[in-house]
Order: C-alpha cells, then sequence, then structure tokens
C-alpha cells in the first residue's frame, strides 16, 4: 500500500459536518489560503453518495 508521508509541520484541516456544500467549499478555500498543508473531509451523518458529492466538490477547490 502506498501512503503518502504528511508534512512535518503544518496547519491540518478536520472538516465538520455541514449539509450546505458551498459553505463547507468556503472554508476548505479559506483554510488553503491561511496555510492548511492538510485537508481531511470527515462527514459520519450522511449517506455515501452524498459525502461523495461533496468530496468530489471539495476537490475542485485544491
Amino acid at each position: 500500500m502506498n501512503v503518502p508521508k504528511l508534512p512535518a509541520r503544518g496547519l491540518y484541516l478536520v472538516t465538520r459536518e455541514m449539509a450546505d456544500t458551498a459553505a463547507l467549499l468556503a472554508i476548505v478555500r479559506d483554510a488553503i489560503a491561511g496555510g492548511a498543508v492538510v485537508v481531511q473531509y470527515r462527514d459520519k451523518r450522511v449517506d455515501h453518495a452524498a459525502r461523495h458529492a461533496q468530496a468530489t466538490d471539495r476537490k475542485s477547490v485544491v
């Protein structure tokens, strides 16, 4: 298994559960602009299809 090496330092963002995808993307965009080096998308309350849609949208920010 090929596991990427994480940066030794930097801001690590774990997203909160949000139904509003636009607001979630704004938070991720601001975190990256502010120096985040890792973004972990996390939402345990929604179904797989909704998580996949938000995660796919989030990729467009990077």
